[in-house]
């Protein structure tokens, strides 16, 4: 088979073109917000408020991770158009490069080394956060047609939207409250950044099921209330731990 060159002259649908561009235009990197005041913040806190917080941002972490490192690239590879490709590529590599990198940022502002790495074992130890991650990436994991690709593209929208917003809370709490304002407004960076991943996938989303078959779209409409009933069951064991 023949390789193919991608040409954005030509639109391989009405959007892509659209969302590339609003991704380049709201690039921004970590290093361009000051946390130098979240320092004498955080030593205002209480022991408890700041294992919360250090423990959301870590949680928060692993899910950047399995969406840049395998979900924008397992539904990316699943993808024939360039376009829908470069769009995915870069989100993936938000994810990664520019949004795990900042709460790596804020850790290394707030807590010691030694802290740091406890935390990350913390999340390869800590159950609710490991179904979590396990439950959104075996579907990335299982793409083999067009019905796997949209259920990993409803499993991605899940973490793009209620799962990262549950862990936005308490760091926009926290920032409402006059703590912690830098980090605040890291994440507000990063919420708007979601904002167009989720939107994005979902439209591609939108595109495939229509090309499928009424039970196949009947099925997949009670597979997403499955999956979200589950995942919301498990972020409310999360939440309350913490």
């Amino acid at each position: 088979m023949a390789l193919t060159a991608g040409n954005w002259n030509y639109k391989d649908d009405n959007y892509s073109d659209v969302f590339i561009l609003q991704n380049l235009n709201q690039f921004w990197q970590p290093e361009e917000i000051s946390l130098s005041s979240d320092a004498l913040s955080w030593e205002k806190l209480t022991q408890d408020e700041r294992d919360t917080y250090s423990k959301v941002l870590a949680g928060l972490t692993l899910l950047d991770t399995i969406q840049g490192d395998v979900g924008m690239q397992k539904i990316s590879d699943a993808m024939e158009s360039h376009q829908k490709k470069a769009v995915m590529a870069f989100m993936g590599g938000m994810e990664t490069a520019v949004h795990a990198r900042s709460y790596s940022n804020i850790f290394l502002t707030l807590e010691s080394s030694q802290r740091i790495n406890e935390l990350f074992e913390w999340v390869s130890d800590n159950k609710h956060l490991q179904l979590k991650g396990q439950m959104i990436k075996q579907y990335y994991d299982n793409i083999k047609d067009d019905y796997s690709l949209a259920q990993a593209m409803v499993a991605s929208v899940a973490l793009e939207s209620f799962l990262f917003y549950s862990g936005f809370f308490y760091p926009l709490y926290m920032g409402g409250q006059g703590k912690l304002r830098g980090s605040a407004e890291v994440i507000g960076l990063i919420i708007r950044d979601e904002l167009i991943h989720g939107t994005y996938i979902g439209l591609n989303y939108q595109e495939i099921v229509d090309k499928l078959p009424q039970e196949k779209q009947d099925s997949l409409k009670l597979f997403t209330e499955q999956l979200f009933t589950d995942l919301l069951r498990n972020e409310v064991g999360y939440t309350r731990y913490l």
